[in-house]
């Protein structure tokens, strides 16, 4: 690898980021995010994501959303998100966005076993937001063990 030259610039630890920043930076955003309406608090930042092996140049990274989520109740950020949405986007889109991601991921890894691209594995339970508001799927593998993949809250 080659000596990258940030300029000024130099990357910051995530946590680091996170707990330097004033009271002030952190914004409420409220939304149904598939357990009831929700407000919990972000930051919101364009940044360079560093690669590991730097080069001489332009930055080799286009710039990307930085979202991370810091509960009023917790002592640390919970949640840090990458995206390269447009640049215009409101806040609270992009929260709604972050939090589609486990919904996404649920039902496209799901996919294979639904349509039959697991060979041997049977559907117990398709994707399904609980009346408690965890989204989850159930599935047997070939072996005959039940497997639950549900969402952590």
């Amino acid at each position: 690898p080659v000596a990258w030259d940030y300029g000024n610039a130099r990357p910051v630890l995530l946590e680091t980021l996170a707990h330097s920043l004033p009271k002030e930076a952190w914004e409420e955003v409220s939304g149904d995010y598939g357990a009831g309406t929700k407000t919990s608090r972000f930051y919101r930042q364009r940044v360079h994501p560093a690669p590991r092996n730097f080069v001489h140049g332009a930055w080799p990274q286009p710039s990307e959303w930085l979202l991370i989520e810091w509960p009023e109740d917790q002592s640390e950020p919970s949640h840090y998100w990458l995206s390269t949405l447009p640049e215009d986007i409101s806040l609270k889109a992009l929260v709604r966005t972050a939090k589609l991601r486990w919904r996404i991921e649920l039902d496209c890894g799901f996919r294979p076993i639904r349509t039959g691209g697991a060979e041997g594995a049977e559907v117990v339970q398709e994707p399904t937001k609980q009346s408690w508001g965890i989204r989850d799927c159930a599935f047997r593998d070939p072996a005959g063990t039940l497997v639950r993949i549900q969402e952590l809250r």
